[in-house]
This record gives structure tokens, sequence and C-alpha cells, in this order.
């Protein structure tokens, strides 16, 4: 099938759903095919039987120069020894969606801070994900565009970030199973953010932590319960958003 795509001579925009690992790998070859994808959605071939893990290469990631849509599912771990190898960080500058589930062996997508036009971030049924982002050692600010944030069923994930961010355009946070996540990345000076929702199961929100009483009544009118629903929702809008 790659093979085939390759000798579209006139292919200007790419979208992929690649199922097996071993494919995504023999994409780095193409650089055709490489450098034109939109869109790539990389699956474990067996649901039930998930592959063991994902390198993502940093010769086919640098050269996904048109990449806005990332779908990682089914993988066990997700190999990021690549973030001091990359030499080309810009490669994620265009990345706006990403929704990462059922990779069982990930720990955190440090790598992000590559990705600040990132606006749509979906992560889990990640059981050992223990943080989003690690340290930031860039110059980039994180999340400075994030609109959407969702994340759900992530037993052990206990922080989303080092630092309060400054989240000029987040419109919603959706946090569902994430019984030790004490604290979200916002203080005061992020309640400047307008009609921004925070919706979770009451527990969570009632055992939350806060910088001080003045940030925690700042976004307390924020606060709706979890709704299934409206994970639906929010996911269907992923999906349409996403397909250009």
């Amino acid at each position: 099938m790659i093979d085939e795509l390759q000798g579209l001579k006139h292919l200007d925009v790419l979208s992929l759903t690649v199922g097996s690992i071993s494919c995504f790998e023999n994409l780095d070859s193409h650089h055709i095919l490489v450098t034109c994808t939109l869109t790539l959605c990389l699956k474990g071939e067996d649901y039930g039987n998930p592959s063991r893990y994902l390198d993502l290469s940093p010769v086919a990631m640098a050269n996904l120069k048109c990449l806005d849509t990332l779908q990682i599912e089914s993988i066990v771990d997700v190999y990021s020894t690549w973030i001091t190898r990359l030499e080309n960080p810009n490669c994620f500058l265009g990345l706006q969606f990403l929704e990462v589930g059922r990779c069982t062996n990930l720990k955190n997508l440090e790598w992000l801070v590559f990705a600040p036009n990132l606006i749509h971030l979906h992560v889990y049924c990640c059981s050992k994900m223990t943080t989003i982002l690690g340290l930031n050692r860039t110059e980039t600010t994180p999340f400075a565009k994030l609109t959407v944030l969702l994340l759900g069923k992530l037993p052990h994930l206990w922080r989303i970030c080092e630092n309060p961010l400054p989240v000029p355009f987040l419109k919603k946070i959706l946090i569902h199973g994430c019984p030790v996540l004490t604290r979200l990345p916002l203080n005061s000076s992020s309640a400047q953010t307008s009609n921004l929702i925070i919706e979770g199961e009451d527990e969570w929100w009632n055992g939350l932590e806060w910088e001080d009483q003045a940030a925690r009544n700042a976004f307390l009118p924020c606060f709706r319960p979890y709704n299934v629903r409206s994970l639906v929702q929010v996911r269907r809008g992923f999906s349409q958003m996403s397909v250009h």
C-alpha cells in the first residue's frame, strides 16, 4: 500500500491510519509520503494484545512537517529517547490535535514541550502515566494555545506539569478516573481565562490543592460534575476538527 502511494507524484495531503508498527517504521524511507502527511493514526496490531513498543524515529518525525493530528493507541510503550537526539524539534510546530490511549507502560509525554501550537490533548487508559510534562528545559511555553484538555483513567497521574502555566485560550478541562491528581496547573493569574469549564468527579474536585484560597475561589464557578455525555461530545468535536 505504501509503495503504491509513493507513485502518486501529485499527492499534496495525506491522512494515514497505520495498524502495524512495522508499517510506520517503513514509512521512514518514503520521503514524499512523510512530508505530506497531515493526520497520522498509529494503532497496535491487536486491541487485546497491543504492540510491544513504538519508537518515534527522529528521522520520520523530523520530516513530518505537515502533521497536525496524531493519534496513538494500544501500544505498550512509546519510546521518547529521541528527545535528546532530535536535531529539529520544529517538526511538531504544526501539531494541534493529540490523542494517546491504552499505552500501558507510557509514563509521560514530555516531548510536548516541542508542540507549542497544540490545541487539543486527550490522554486515557495509560495505567503507568505519572506526569504529562516533565521539567521544561526549553525556551517555549507549553500549552500556551491549548483549548481542550481531557485526562481519563490515569490512576497514577499525580502531576500535569511542574509549574502553573498561562492558558489564555483554555475552554475545557475534563478529568475523570485520576484519583491522585491533586493539583491543576492553574493559579490566580490563570483565572483571567474566560468561559473556562472544569469537569470532574465531586470527590476529586473537593480534594484539589490550590496555590491559595484566592485561586480556589476564582475557579470555583468553573466546576461542573463529570458527565460521560460531555466526554462523548468533546471527542466527537475532536474527530470533526481533526478531519479537514
